[in-house]
C-alpha cells in the first residue's frame, strides 16, 4: 500500500520524539518544567513531540481515506485544532 512506508516512517519519527521527552523527563528535568516559560531547550523537545503526532495524525487520516473507512472518527483537540481559543 502506498501509504505504509509514510505511515512507518511518522510512527517511527513520533517515537523517537516521545523517546527523547522521557530521557530528558528522568535524566534533566521533570515535564512540568520543561514546559516552563523562558525553557527554550525544554519547551522544544515537548513541542517536537507534539509537532511528530500531529504530522502522523495527518498520515493516519490519509491511510483511513484511502482504506475508505468511513465510518472511523478521529477526535480533535482544543488545543491543538484551535490554540488561541485556549492561550489567546
Amino acid at each position: 500500500m502506498p501509504w505504509s512506508p509514510e505511515l512507518s516512517g511518522k510512527l517511527e519519527v513520533t517515537h523517537a520524539a516521545f523517546t527523547t521527552l522521557k530521557t530528558r523527563g528522568e535524566t534533566t528535568e521533570a515535564y512540568d518544567q520543561m514546559i516552563g516559560e523562558g525553557n527554550d531547550e525544554g519547551n522544544a523537545v515537548v513541542q517536537a513531540a507534539i509537532d511528530a503526532l500531529v504530522d502522523q495524525t495527518r498520515s493516519i487520516e490519509r491511510a483511513v481515506a484511502a482504506l475508505d473507512l468511513e465510518a472511523l472518527e478521529v477526535e480533535g483537540s482544543d488545543s491543538l485544532d484551535n490554540p488561541d481559543a485556549i492561550f489567546g
